[in-house]
């Protein structure tokens, strides 16, 4: 671990020094230390639930660098999102990706290395925090009409439940009706 973090942030994580100045790092290019160089660094979150939608919010940061250290974030479920943060002098910023939804085996893939803006020789790439939040997606919801005279009612689809609602009453497909 590399302990040159700044002691003091003021970023959405609220971490102590402890956390903020300790990160895991690596590098892409050139030989640094006799350390070996790796290019990514690879987390598998597994076990998760899959009928979750997961947040990861991100900290990166390496002090006294004049350079960019652009740290690149990929994360793989169900989809591949991505996002990058410099991690040079950085005390006050956070990246985060929304809504990833863990793949047929309940796991999500987390993939670090060296954003494309990375300017230094050795590809540094920095993760310090990792916040994770999950809650119930709402992407997928989809409704139809079904219309008869005397009856206003839907099929709803969320959360992978199926819900018809006739006249605001939510009744499940089992016939028991839920709030």
């Amino acid at each position: 671990a590399n302990t040159a973090g700044p002691k003091k942030t003021h970023t959405s994580l609220d971490m102590r020094a402890s956390i903020s100045e300790t990160a895991l790092w690596g590098y892409g290019e050139g030989q640094f230390n006799n350390d070996p160089q790796t290019p990514t660094a690879t987390l598998h979150f597994m076990h998760l639930n899959k009928t979750l939608t997961y947040d990861f919010t991100f900290f990166s940061s390496r002090a006294y660098a004049t350079d960019n250290r652009e740290t690149m974030f990929t994360l793989i479920g169900t989809e591949k999102k991505t996002t990058t943060l410099n991690a040079s002098n950085n005390t006050n910023e956070t990246t985060t990706i929304t809504n990833i939804v863990p793949d047929a085996n309940g796991c999500i893939t987390l993939i670090v290395q060296a954003g494309p803006n990375n300017n230094n020789p050795y590809k540094f790439y920095y993760l310090n925090a990792l916040k994770i939040s999950s809650h119930k997606s709402n992407a997928n919801i989809i409704t139809s009409p079904i219309s008869t005279k005397h009856v206003r009612a839907q099929k709803v689809i969320k959360d992978g439940y199926i819900f018809i609602e006739i006249n605001d009453k939510k009744i499940a497909l089992d016939g028991k009706r839920i709030k």
